[in-house]
């Protein structure tokens, strides 16, 4: 087959030049459509009880995060009349902007005067600038807003600003966030106040940008490292120049193949065109090695391009199949981010390999030959101290390889013991980041900025009216008050509270449950279309037999939140029983926990149904179930020391440092199967001589390997100029797995092959189904 393809690609081409570059305009095309999405990327399936339980939420009571945070803490005072007029300005300047519905600060607030002739409630806004001192002391007599629009003590005080839900998930959010900082900026400078924005609009759009911003950068910092390191190796313009423009269409390719696919970037698809980048050079770093090598042997160009394709044509086709099945084990996830990136980095990584097999032949076929310099690379003298120092070693230390790969083998165990996992929303910004400050200050002073709503199913309309049921809500209320992570609760029974106070003039000691008595003609005053009723709406269904008790929480690390639901949970239930109740919890900070356990469950699944496809190819290649054992040692050991290291440095399992797992082993056991394919191929060549058998595979396979692992560690570590947390976690410890299973391919592998020789070479692995290098003796 390779022959033939060989045969097509160098007597046509400028057909297959053509056909690629036709085929990359359309997926250039594809390419302008794409998108920067504006929403964090789905962690549940659309099964899960927990996303279910969320949209069912939803759909009864509205969009719950789109609430932006603006908090204030003036060195002059919150009830500072210059303050309190400067901060009104500020409010309704923020409410005239465009996918806003409405601004909520102190001086919008209302009380609730009773009007006997009309027999209703009159709401009155009570802010009034000539009068401070009776401002603030009415305030302070309205417990209904403390810990709502003031912290406790009374310094901070924060307006809220209402989206339009139409605005959330659309570009319109980028350019309206925008206009809320420039506000902010301005207010900043002009009254000499800082000011801390969060909430989760904030922080989704703080995300979106930072993508934006990275995804060009990784791509130019990858193709930057990247040519400057084949330049180095190769010493070729020539070769740096066509492995640039074929992991360019590959980049192409990779933003073309999201949008076609209908998907848009998140903050893991925005890894795929550097990580195209990246192997691609690797694959053409390979190729061309291979090509000089051919050319340097017999001197004739077009039988050195026809050699480069069908001597190596399977065994660069199954190792990048091997790559790919890395990243195709997300898919497997049923998490649409997760889904979404394999299915894009699988194909692209086989796109940019059939881009090399095709460009770098039909390109050679018009270049000059090589010259002697193009090939001097393989005489270079560390080169060459290189490959005698891997002989040296894996033919008279293996004892010494061993009680190394011993010792990091109990190191790793070690550190796995100290494995924990966790994540949280802010997880992966910097702690310098304003977006990870102002979530952190906001916390300290309202304990609180994720959604957590408690649901609460009484089974009968009209329940929420009955005295009885407030009275639970009201213990259950008080309850939650204790929990320091949990911010001041919003439901009926604190509304049906402000009611009471407002039929009794005010007075802050009738801020309590009606008794049956009252309720009647407390409700009665009550109007329809009040602002009370509408907040009303909010807090309970159309039947009045759903509760929503809606509050804030920190955020927590994974396994502390957890802990913190299930005692929020039990109080619960503590108070409702689940025997005439049913009781949900619900919001943003459920969604993550629940969303993060189940990817870090999913990944570690995905990761180990990866190993045991690529193991089952290889045993199928090699036809030696022997030797795809001892295989599996030198690519398993970067994992587990990766693991290890992990645990000691006090890195958190989380779904962005789960994926190096999957992503590093199907790049190392490339190393493995071209190792593996060249011994054996050595094997018939050398009448079944293991020990010369295994050098010459050293000396033919070490600088190519070598080269593409040198590749491949430097393209990974530009991630550690990510400001995301995950992202820089990633690209440290793919890059310090990938320097790991070099060494250990290098050494350990054939070390286990001598010391293991009788038991595991035999007529099976000299005579496999699939033939991955073609012999050196073929004709072609």
């Amino acid at each position: 087959m390779w022959s033939t393809i060989a045969r097509i690609i160098i007597r046509n081409p400028l057909w297959a030049l053509g056909s690629v570059l036709l085929m990359t305009a359309v997926m250039g095309y594809f390419a302008t459509k794409t998108q920067i999405s504006h929403q964090f990327g789905r962690l549940l399936p659309v099964s899960d009880t927990a996303y279910i339980d969320y949209e069912n939420f939803k759909s009864t009571f509205g969009e719950a995060g789109n609430t932006v945070a603006i908090v204030a803490n003036p060195s002059s005072g919150i009830f500072d009349i210059d303050f309190l007029e400067s901060w009104s300005n500020f409010a309704r300047k923020l409410e005239g902007l465009s996918g806003v519905i409405n601004a909520a600060d102190l001086t919008s607030l209302v009380l609730l005067e009773r009007n006997d002739s009309l027999k209703k409630f009159q709401p009155k806004f009570f802010f009034d600038s000539g009068n401070m001192e009776d401002f603030e002391e009415q305030y302070r007599q309205l417990p209904f807003y403390h810990g709502i629009f003031t912290d406790l003590p009374k310094k901070n005080t924060v307006l809220l600003l209402r989206l339009e839900p139409e605005v959330l998930y659309s570009a319109r959010i980028i350019p309206l966030i925008e206009e809320i900082k420039e506000e902010v900026a301005i207010y900043e400078q002009r009254e000499q106040v800082q000011l801390y924005v969060s909430g989760l609009p904030y922080i989704r759009m703080a995300n979106t940008l930072k993508i934006k911003k990275e995804v060009y950068l990784f791509i130019v910092l990858a193709l930057s490292v990247t040519a400057l390191i084949i330049f180095l190796f190769l010493r070729s313009w020539r070769a740096t120049y066509i492995s640039l423009g074929i992991v360019i269409l590959g980049v192409v390719w990779s933003f073309g193949l999201i949008s076609a696919l209908g998907y848009e970037i998140t903050l893991l698809s925005s890894l795929i065109p550097p990580i195209v980048i990246v192997i691609g050079i690797a694959n053409c770093i390979f190729l061309i090695n291979k090509y000089h090598a051919e050319f340097r042997h017999h001197g004739n160009k077009v039988l050195a391009l026809q050699r480069t394709i069908t001597k190596i044509g399977n065994a660069t086709f199954m190792t990048n199949a091997t790559t790919s099945l890395g990243f195709a084990a997300f898919i497997l996830t049923d998490s649409v981010i997760l889904v979404e990136f394999g299915l894009v980095a699988a194909l692209n990584i086989f796109v940019v390999y059939l881009l090399s097999i095709v460009i770098i032949p039909a390109a050679y076929i018009f270049f000059p030959e090589p010259k002697k310099k193009h090939f001097q690379h393989f005489d270079r003298r560390w080169l060459r101290s290189m490959v005698f120092f891997l002989d040296m070693w894996t033919q008279t230390k293996r004892v010494r390889i061993y009680v190394v790969t011993s010792i990091a083998f109990v190191f790793s165990l070690l550190g796995m013991s100290r494995l924990y996992s966790s994540g949280s929303l802010t997880d992966d910004f910097s702690k310098n980041d304003p977006v990870y400050t102002n979530v952190k200050y906001i916390e300290s002073q309202f304990n609180g900025v994720m959604p957590l709503e408690i649901i609460i199913d009484t089974k009968k309309k009209r329940s929420i009216t009955q005295v009885k049921t407030l009275r639970l809500i009201d213990e259950l209320e008080q309850r939650l008050e204790m929990h320091s992570d949990l911010s001041t609760p919003l439901s009926v029974a604190r509304l049906a509270r402000f009611a009471k106070q407002g039929y009794y003039g005010g007075n802050p000691e009738f801020f309590s449950i009606p008794t049956s008595q009252e309720r009647n003609f407390i409700y009665s005053y009550i109007p329809r279309d009040s602002e009370n009723a509408r907040l009303l709406q909010t807090l309970t269904d159309s039947n009045q037999q759903v509760i929503r008790i809606s509050l804030q929480v920190r955020d927590l690390p994974t396994p502390q939140m957890r802990l913190l639901l299930d005692s929020v949970y039990n109080e619960v239930t503590e108070v409702f029983n689940v025997d005439d109740f049913d009781v949900t919890l619900t919001g943003a900070s459920v969604i993550f926990v629940k969303g993060t356990d189940y990817l870090i469950r999913n990944l570690l699944i995905s990761l180990g149904l990866a190993i045991g496809v690529i193991l089952f190819i290889m045993a199928v290649l090699f036809r030696s179930w022997k030797m795809t054992i001892v295989a599996l040692v030198p690519n398993l050991l970067p994992l587990l020391l990766t693991a290890g290291v992990m645990g000691f440095a006090g890195i958190p399992l989380k779904p962005s440092t789960i994926l190096i797992f999957s992503i590093a082993f199907g790049i190392s056991v490339d190393d493995t199967i071209h190792f593996l394919a060249k011994y054996r191929q050595e094997l018939a060549l050398r009448q079944w001589n293991i020990v010369e058998s295994v050098r010459a595979s050293l000396r033919e396979t070490s600088i190519s390997m070598f080269y593409t692992s040198i590749v491949l560690f430097f393209g990974f570590s530009i991630f550690t100029a990510s400001s995301f947390g995950g992202t820089v976690a990633l690209g440290f410890l793919v890059s310090f797995t990938l320097i790991v299973a070099i060494g250990a391919n290098l050494l350990l592998l054939p070390s286990l092959i001598l010391s293991f020789e009788k038991f595991l070479t035999n007529d099976d692995f000299k005579s496999p189904p699939v033939q991955l290098l073609e012999n050196e003796g073929d004709n072609d």
